[in-house]
């Protein structure tokens, strides 16, 4: 006979002898089952680091094989270095993610979803923000506080971001459809998104992800604008209103914008849920 049950919550509760579930009594310490988190799309972890920390489960699917590795040593690394637990990348592709994973009732879905046709030449610099040249002199690798080059989200057939139109759009939504089937019900999915730049014109990629994501069932809770740009004020020597602002941006996209692009001054956070 069981002696103790998990609650829908993740609370184990101990249970009588009959398996019904006894109420804890005051300050008895009650054990929890950690969360499960989905990213489908894994990449080399970024948001495993986050999950851990905060004493989840993170299990990432991802298709590029070399991101795959990357991820597995960064989760080992993670693991060596700060004792987190719990993470773990599968290869596979997210249009199948509940057969590549197996599994239905998980609790979350975080990731950052690519734009479509992005293959990237706005490369991501390194620490100290130097530049491309320098990091290839020195011998950085891909992955490791480097730059991510012209290779977008990598080569493999099916890769979701060098999808182009429609074909990107039936596939994000073959996805998002997967991902609310293994929610369990009110499960949250969180994206991480943001708008981009396209031929001159700004392409309101996040109010599209929030539109498929409502095609395939989900309920908008909650959409937070997280700015890229911070504005400090002081008065200067002689009275003046003296502004600094920060911009987290990479340097080409800083550029393009000094010569007219579009601004992209925020990213957008939206939290949806699946129906009870």
């Amino acid at each position: 006979m069981k002696t103790s049950v998990v609650t829908s919550n993740g609370y184990v509760l101990r249970t009588d002898s009959n398996g019904n579930p006894v109420l804890p009594v005051i300050g008895e310490t009650i054990q929890r089952t950690p969360s499960t988190v989905v990213d489908p799309f894994g990449g080399i972890g970024g948001f495993a680091f986050h999950a851990m920390i905060n004493g989840l489960r993170w299990t990432g699917v991802e298709l590029e094989a070399r991101f795959v590795y990357l991820c597995q040593d960064n989760l080992d690394f993670w693991s060596k270095r700060w004792g987190l637990t719990g993470g773990r990348i599968v290869q596979g592709d997210s249009r199948r993610l509940c057969e590549v994973l197996g599994a239905a009732g998980v609790a979350a879905v975080v990731s950052s979803p690519p734009y479509e046709g992005n293959v990237k030449h706005d490369y991501l610099l390194s620490e100290d923000g130097k530049t491309r040249a320098r990091d290839l002199r020195r011998g950085y690798i891909q992955g490791q506080g480097c730059f991510r080059g012209s290779e977008g989200y990598g080569a493999t057939q099916g890769q979701l971001g060098r999808e182009e139109s429609e074909t990107f759009w039936s596939s994000a939504k073959t996805i998002l459809a997967q991902c609310h089937a293994i929610l369990r019900p009110g499960g949250v999915a969180v994206w991480v998104c943001k708008d981009f730049v396209r031929a001159g014109k700004r392409v309101s990629f996040s109010q599209q992800w929030a539109t498929a994501c409502a095609y395939v069932g989900f309920e908008l809770v909650e959409w937070i604008h997280a700015s890229l740009v911070k504005e400090e004020s002081h008065p200067g020597l002689f009275g003046e209103d003296v502004t600094k602002r920060t911009e987290k941006k990479s340097f080409f996209r800083r550029l393009a914008e000094k010569k007219g692009s579009p601004r992209i001054d925020h990213e957008d956070v939206l939290i949806l849920k699946k129906p009870e």
